[in-house]
C-alpha cells in the first residue's frame, strides 16, 4: 500500500491520465496526433519531485495545476496548448485515483487470499477436532473447530469475489469544467470511451464528479476487509487468553510484567481495522458534494482514501501472519469441553465442505 499510494505513484498515475486524454482527443480530431505523441513523451519523462507537486498543489488548488506547469515546460511551444484539452483538474485527480484504487484492491484481494489459504489449510488439519462453542462469551455447546474456521473463511472468499467484480467495472471520470462534456464540442462520449479504453477502465453513463459512488464503493470494500480481518483477530485473541489457551499466537512482551505474553500481532490487526473505520468515515459519511464540485469533501479524499487502504492492508496482513503462525492446542480444547457429548455434526460438516468448495473454485479461477 505504501508503494501504491506514495507521491511518485500518485503523480505517475496523473501523468498516465494526461497521456490517455491526449490520445483520446487526438483520435477525435481535437488535437494533432503529433501533439499527443509529444505530450506522451513529456509525461513519460516524469517530474523531479513528486512530493513537491502534491505539497504545492494544496496552495495552487490541485496538484494537477502544478503538474501541468512542469509538463508544459517540457513540451515544444506549438504543442503546449493541446495539453489537458477539454479536461478539468478533477478529471485527472479522480481518474488517477481510480487507477490507484484498482491497484490497491488487487493488493488487498491477494492478501485476503492468503488468509483464505491459511484457513483452508487449518480446516484440512483440524477437520475432526472439537472445541467449546461460545455465545455471549460464555461456554455453550461443542462445535467442530472446522465449523468455526469455515465461518471465518466464507466472508473472506465472498469479499475477494466482490473485490474482483468491483475492479472489473471501475470507471474513468471525464466531464470537463462543469462535468457536462461541453468542452469536447459535441464529441464528448467518443472521447470518454477512447479515454477509458486507453486506461483499461469503464466508461460511465454520465460523469460522477459530484456523486462519489465509485470512490465510496471502493472505500467500503476496504473497510469490509478490515472488519473481516478484525473478526478473526479478535476471536484469536480471546482463544489465546491463558484462561482458555486453545490457540497459541506469536507474542510480544511487557516492560513491567515479565510473565505477560501479549499477542501483539492480533492486537495490531484490531487496532488497524478500527483506525480504518475511523478514517473511512470522512469519505463514507462525508457531506454531500455540493453542486458541480465540492468545497472540502472532495479534497478530504486526497489524504483519507490512501489512509483507508493503508490501515485495511495492515489489518489483513497482521491477521494473515497470526493465522499462519497460530498453533491449536487440541488437548487444552478437549479439557475445556469437560466431557460434554458431541452433537450430530452432519449438517455442519456439509456446510464446511460447501465453504471449502467455494474457496477452491475461487483459487482455481485465480490461477487460470
Amino acid at each position: 500500500m505504501r508503494q501504491i499510494w506514495c507521491a511518485s505513484a500518485r503523480v505517475t498515475r496523473m501523468l498516465e491520465v494526461e497521456t490517455a486524454l491526449a490520445h483520446a482527443t487526438a483520435e477525435a480530431g481535437m488535437i494533432p496526433v503529433s501533439a499527443a505523441s509529444a505530450i506522451e513523451a513529456a509525461c513519460a519523462s516524469g517530474v523531479a519531485s513528486p512530493e513537491s507537486v502534491l505539497a504545492d498543489g494544496w496552495n495552487a488548488g490541485t496538484p494537477v495545476i502544478v503538474l501541468l506547469e512542469l509538463v508544459r515546460k517540457a513540451l515544444p511551444a506549438e504543442h503546449a496548448p493541446h495539453l489537458h484539452f477539454g479536461a478539468t483538474t478533477q478529471d485527472i485527480v479522480d481518474t488517477a485515483a481510480i487507477l490507484q484504487l484498482r491497484d490497491a484492491l488487487d493488493a488487498l484481494s491477494r492478501s485476503l487470499a492468503g488468509i483464505a489459504d491459511a484457513l483452508a489449510a487449518a480446516i484440512e488439519r483440524h477437520g475432526a477436532d472439537w472445541v467449546v462453542g461460545r455465545t455471549l462469551l460464555q461456554p455453550a455447546l461443542p462445535i467442530r473447530l472446522a465449523w468455526r474456521l469455515a465461518c471465518w473463511l466464507e466472508p473472506v472468499v465472498e469479499l475477494v469475489e466482490h473485490i474482483e467484480r468491483a475492479r472489473a467495472t471501475l470507471p474513468v471520470q471525464l466531464g470537463g469544467p462543469v462535468g457536462d462534456l461541453s468542452s469536447f464540442r459535441g464529441d464528448g462520449e467518443r472521447v470518454v470511451h477512447a479515454f477509458a479504453k486507453r486506461l483499461g477502465l469503464g466508461a460511465p453513463a454520465i460523469p460522477w464528479h459530484a456523486d462519489r459512488g465509485p470512490i465510496v464503493a471502493c472505500v467500503a470494500l476496504a473497510v469490509r476487509a478490515g472488519s473481516v480481518a478484525e473478526k478473526i483477530a479478535t476471536d484469536l485473541l480471546l482463544l489465546s487468553q491463558r484462561e482458555i489457551a486453545e490457540v497459541e499466537l506469536p507474542v510480544g512482551g511487557s516492560s513491567s510484567m515479565p510473565h505477560k505474553r501479549n499477542a501483539i500481532g492480533a492486537v495490531r490487526a484490531v487496532a488497524a481495522a478500527r483506525a480504518c473505520r475511523g478514517v473511512a468515515s470522512s469519505v463514507i459519511d462525508a457531506p454531500a458534494h455540493e453542486l458541480e464540485r465540492a468545497a472540502g469533501s472532495w479534497h478530504a479524499e486526497w489524504f483519507a482514501v490512501p489512509l483507508v487502504f493503508h490501515t485495511a492492508g495492515a489489518a489483513v496482513e497482521a491477521t494473515n501472519a497470526c493465522l499462519t503462525n497460530a498453533v491449536f492446542d487440541a488437548r487444552r480444547a478437549s479439557d475445556n469441553l469437560g466431557g460434554a457429548p458431541a452433537p450430530n455434526a452432519a449438517d455442519a460438516d456439509r456446510l464446511v465442505a460447501r465453504v471449502v468448495e467455494r474457496y477452491r473454485k475461487l483459487r482455481e479461477g485465480a490461477r487460470s
